[in-house]
C-alpha cells in the first residue's frame, strides 16, 4: 500500500493523472481484499466501479494529494493494527461526501 501511494506521489507532482489512476485503483482495491466481510466487498466493489467510471472533467492536484495523504493515515493505522483508525478516516475522511463536497462539485460538476 505504502509503495502504491508512493506512485500516486509522484505521477501527480509530475502532473500524469493517467498514471495516477492505476495505482490508485490497486490500492483501494487491495484495501477491499483486505477484508474478510463477504458483505462489504459485494456492496463496495460495484460503487467504487460506479465511482470511478463517472467521467471526470477536470483533476485538482490538492484533492488528489489529499487523498494521498488519507492513504498514509490508513496505512499506518492498519501497519499499527489500530483498524478503529483506519475505519475513521475512511469514514469521516476518505470516503465522506461532506468532506470531499467541495472538491467533487469542482471535479465532477465544474461549480
Amino acid at each position: 500500500m505504502k509503495n502504491l501511494n508512493q506512485e500516486m506521489r509522484k505521477a501527480i507532482e509530475n502532473g500524469d493523472y493517467i498514471a495516477f489512476s492505476k495505482p490508485h485503483w490497486d490500492f483501494h482495491n487491495l484495501l477491499i481484499d483486505l477484508s474478510d466481510n463477504y458483505i462489504a466487498k459485494k456492496v463496495i466493489k460495484p460503487m467504487k466501479l460506479r465511482l470511478w467510471n463517472s467521467p471526470r472533467r477536470r483533476f485538482h492536484k490538492k484533492w488528489e494529494m489529499m487523498s494521498c495523504n488519507e492513504h498514509e493515515q490508513i496505512t499506518e493505522a492498519i501497519k499499527k493494527r489500530n483498524f478503529l483508525e483506519a475505519l475513521r478516516v475512511i469514514k469521516q475522511a476518505h470516503w465522506s461526501f461532506k468532506y470531499n463536497e467541495e472538491y467533487v462539485r469542482w471535479v465532477y460538476f465544474c461549480t
